[in-house]
């Protein structure tokens, strides 16, 4: 079962997903694979399907077939037990701020209640975070926390949002969005509402909405097409990939990523160089973001393309060796 590892845990969900949801009366081969393509990756039901449905030695033997219908083997719904590790694991989210705004209160206290014996994996002031704004998000404000579950109640239901909020000059705009997801940036420690503006008064764009920066939300009771937002979005975002080189010299790939970590983008790695060269997507809005980002690691990373931040890179470091050098 080389599927079934710590690169792939998510089969693992997944085969136990469609295990305990298979009704009495079984599944078909087109319903099985629509579920696959749903919860897996790209290229999981080709390589998952054929297994579950075999029936000879190949197969794994979970499902087994009748007049073109799947049942699942299990006859009782199997139980979940937790390793150290992963009650360790959970007791260290417990103590991360940010989990107040995923979980309520009466949740929160069962969850520490049952990991009352167990030691976190770490503690949340043994990681210093470098290359981080102080912005100071305080996730245990009750205000703060209703805002999120508002957004993420109305993201959930394709409701449109009317929000007001502060822009980066202090000014009061007041916009109608359809939420496109939260975002959290590990740079600014906060999270991010990426919405669309396609208001009939409005100029339709893309926007990216600080929650901390939110003055006054309402939920409308009109409703969008989540996909059609989604091919919006997309299509806001740069034409041209920002294309670079990373090395893996003072644990570059680990820093690298991290900071990346909300970005959409494709990695391969140089078997011959030991390098990862990296495709990121990113909206016009991002650019500056990025610059900043990509000088602050130096010559850990080699930007190939595009042209434009490229550029930029070259004339901001030679504008920072210039002041050095008229020290």
């Amino acid at each position: 079962m080389s599927l079934f590892n710590e690169l792939h845990s998510k089969y693992y969900t997944l085969v136990n997903h469609i295990l305990t949801s298979i009704p009495e009366e079984g599944i078909s081969l087109g319903t099985l694979r629509k579920v696959v393509t749903e919860k897996g990756f790209l290229e999981t039901p080709t390589c998952l399907i054929p297994l579950l449905t075999d029936q000879d030695d190949e197969g794994y033997h979970l499902l087994y077939e009748k007049e073109n219908t799947y049942y699942s083997v299990l006859k009782n719904k199997p139980m979940t037990f937790l390793t150290q590790t992963q009650k360790a694991w959970l007791k260290t989210l417990t103590l991360d701020s940010k989990i107040q705004l995923f979980l309520d209160e009466d949740e929160l206290y069962e969850l520490k209640k049952s990991l009352r014996d167990i030691d976190p994996l770490f503690l949340p002031e043994t990681i210093h975070h470098v290359h981080q704004s102080s912005l100071n998000t305080d996730f245990f404000d009750k205000t703060y926390v209703t805002l999120f579950r508002i957004i993420s109640n109305s993201l959930h239901h394709n409701q449109y949002m009317k929000i007001t909020y502060l822009d980066e000059n202090d000014k009061l705009i007041t916009v109608d969005i359809a939420g496109y997801k939260l975002e959290y940036r590990i740079t600014q420690d906060s999270f991010h509402l990426i919405g669309l503006i396609d208001a009939p008064t409005q100029t339709p764009h893309i926007l990216r909405i600080n929650l901390s920066s939110i003055q006054e939300i309402i939920v409308l009771k009109t409703y969008f097409n989540p996909k059609e937002i989604e091919v919006s979005v997309q299509a806001y975002k740069c034409e041209e990939p920002l294309y670079f080189e990373l090395s893996n010299a003072r644990k570059g790939f680990d820093r690298v990523f991290m900071h990346l970590s909300n970005y959409e983008r494709m990695t391969e790695f140089n078997d011959e160089t030991h390098t990862c060269f990296v495709q990121l997507f990113y909206y016009p809005f991002d650019e500056e973001e990025l610059i900043n980002i990509l000088i602050s690691f130096g010559p850990v990373i080699k930007v190939i393309s595009p042209a434009s931040i490229k550029n930029k890179l070259i004339e901001r470091i030679n504008a920072q060796r210039l002041l050095f050098k008229n020290r």
